[in-house]
């Protein structure tokens, strides 16, 4: 509860203590700090409805930031286990590129050993060919045969780096597959840093949220807590206010104001009719008013009734507690509510004609003259 509502509270208790018109001025007092309360808690609501809107809404964003970044982090895998694809593919062709490079070092190696041999010995190698043949074709052959196994030999160095340029020409391509793999892995995982600040933000706007909600919620507690004080504050006065305006017109019996000024036309009790010669038992008495009048309660008390009533007209009928009630009948105009707390003086109509006024006690008539000074 607010400070000042609870201090309020707390001296609008000591008023019980008061008497009849410092209860009443209370009473309004009260009613007006009970109405306040009430507006700020549907303020609160209000406040509350939205923030609720706002958390929601927060939430959802975060939700959605959520499945973002799952998405990324699967995208990152998928993109990691490339990557490493790659990389096996790259060591693999690495492995056949050492091997196809060393078979064509080594045939390179024997091509040379076999050229420079014929080279320096060809001459040698003929007369040595001519000299162990048996005749001139067998000679001749294996002349050709030599030169069939330097062109093998020279065809099996060009196939080699043939292939050789594939491997490396494949190694290109996935090494240029691979470079864009891990451009890829960069902006993604720039991606997923931007998503990861971006929910970080969004968590700190949640926490915000939720701490206004809180506090509000708290104010929202502290508030219904003083106007329920409020209320019952409120009763305690309309009880207290009851009881003392019964004590006081107890006291003050033949001693209250007239409700409106004017000439009694017909006294309390058994009347005989001026016309008709009948008996009527009033169970007021009647005050005619030279002019349009206001009509004014006889002491303070509470309005139990303010409506049209058959055989009265408009009527208005004040409760004084204890069973004590007063009736303002034949009026012209109302001015007052049900549950309206009024003093002696305070006007609830008009009359134009002449009112009808009785006083009762635990329902039975009382003679008004009793009581009015």
């Amino acid at each position: 509860m607010t400070h000042k509502t609870l201090l309020f509270v707390v001296l609008s208790y000591t008023m019980l203590l008061s008497q009849p018109p410092v209860l009443i001025d209370s009473l309004d007092l009260i009613q007006q700090q009970l109405d306040s309360t009430q507006q700020k808690l549907k303020e609160i609501e209000q406040i509350l409805s939205e923030i609720g809107m706002r958390e929601h809404q927060t939430l959802q964003r975060l939700e959605l930031l959520q499945e973002k970044i799952a998405l990324t982090e699967n995208l990152l895998k998928q993109i990691e286990y490339r990557v490493n694809s790659y990389n096996r593919e790259i060591s693999k062709l690495n492995a056949e590129l050492i091997c196809l490079m060393e078979q064509q070092d080594k045939l390179e190696n024997r091509l040379k050993r076999r050229l420079v041999v014929i080279y320096k010995y060809s001459k040698l190698y003929r007369l040595q060919s001519l000299l162990t043949s048996k005749n001139l074709p067998e000679y001749y052959r294996k002349l050709i045969n030599l030169r069939v196994i330097s062109r093998a030999d020279q065809q099996l160095i060009e196939e080699t780096r043939k292939l050789n340029a594939e491997i490396r020409g494949k190694e290109s391509a996935i090494q240029e597959a691979l470079a864009t793999q891990e451009r890829l892995k960069n902006e993604v995982e720039l991606k997923k840093q931007e998503l990861l600040k971006d929910r970080e933000q969004e968590m700190l706007i949640l926490l915000q949220i939720r701490r206004e909600k809180s506090a509000r919620e708290a104010l929202q507690t502290e508030l219904a807590s003083a106007a329920k004080q409020l209320r019952n504050l409120i009763s305690q006065l309309q009880v207290r206010i009851t009881e003392t305006s019964s004590e006081n017109l107890e006291m003050k019996r033949g001693k209250l104001p007239w409700p409106v000024a004017g000439d009694v036309v017909a006294s309390f009790g058994v009347q005989i009719h001026p016309r008709y010669r009948t008996k009527i038992n009033n169970l007021g008495i009647d005050i005619k008013v030279d002019r349009p009048s206001p009509v004014e309660v006889i002491a303070t008390g509470k309005v139990a009734y303010a409506d049209r009533f058959i055989g009265y007209g408009n009527l208005v009928i004040v409760d004084h507690g204890t069973g004590y009630f007063s009736l303002y009948g034949n009026l012209t105009s109302i001015n007052t509510v049900v549950n309206a707390t009024v003093t002696a003086g305070t006007v609830i109509g008009t009359v134009n004609d002449y009112l009808h006024f009785e006083i009762r006690k635990d329902g039975q008539p009382l003679n008004p003259k009793d009581w009015l000074q």
